[in-house]
């Protein structure tokens, strides 16, 4: 007689001889050897830094970086990047890149500009510090409520939301009474808001006062960042202007 086990990934063939000979079914050997998951690599990712100017894109697996103010440049194929606490990890050794990129917030210590990905670069025994990804996620996604204007709290029982569309370049929700919409531009520096346009209803005095004063600071808005609680900051010439929470 024969029989086939099969246990994880251990397996024995049993054989047995003729007559009622018992047969002895071997100990299993240890369990299934975990798989390693995969890390999904960088794809289309930008990094910068000042003091002394570097850049770096990784897209294909290659990375090419310059630094020295674009004075010296190199190129490779990356390995397959590691996950470690709050991201992910490449490293060429021997001297080559090693590159750190953490999801954590990054503000450009030359503009201000905030960046999704705070980055550290590793090559040839110095070390480059700076940040990555592109700005437009920090905007992009779920809708933004609003919380304060100019400094007020918003009117309870009131809603005034933000949501960006990055490839319409609009943002656009509602001011508290009327819906409303607006261009808006990622500059190299901070982020510029057309004259907004919205619906014509008519609402409380409080109300239409807070919309107004909600369009009026939206227009106004240079800069924006992320604070430490995660909220959206948007700011103008005045100093914070609207700021919003998830």
């Amino acid at each position: 007689m024969k029989g086939f086990w099969i246990s994880g990934v251990a397996a024995a063939l049993i054989l047995a001889a003729c007559g009622n000979a018992p047969a002895t079914v071997p100990e299993p050997l240890s369990g299934p050897v975990e798989s390693v998951p995969k890390v999904a690599g960088l794809e289309g990712w930008t990094a910068r830094g000042p003091e002394p100017g570097w850049l770096l894109t990784i897209a294909g697996g290659t990375a090419d970086f310059t630094y020295n103010y674009g004075e010296q440049g190199y190129s490779a194929l990356l390995p397959a990047p590691k996950s470690i606490e709050g991201g992910i990890a490449y490293s060429e050794g021997d001297g080559g890149l090693a590159i750190t990129v953490l999801k954590t917030v990054c503000a450009d210590a030359a503009t201000g500009m905030p960046y999704p990905d705070t980055v550290t670069v590793v090559f040839s025994g110095e070390t480059y510090r700076g940040c990555g990804g592109d700005p437009q996620a920090l905007l992009t996604g779920a809708e933004w409520t609003v919380s304060e204007i100019s400094g007020a709290k918003v009117v309870g029982g009131t809603r005034v939301t933000l949501a960006f569309d990055a490839v319409a370049g609009r943002v656009g929700g509602t001011g508290g009474c009327n819906s409303y919409g607006a261009s808006y531009t990622l500059t190299g520096e901070g982020i510029t808001v057309g004259q907004g346009i919205s619906t014509m209803m008519a609402c409380a005095p409080a109300i239409m006062g807070q919309e107004q004063a909600f369009l009026k600071a939206l227009e106004a808005v240079t800069t924006f960042g992320i604070d430490e609680s995660g909220a959206l900051v948007l700011s103008g010439p005045e100093g914070a202007a609207i700021v919003a929470r998830r």
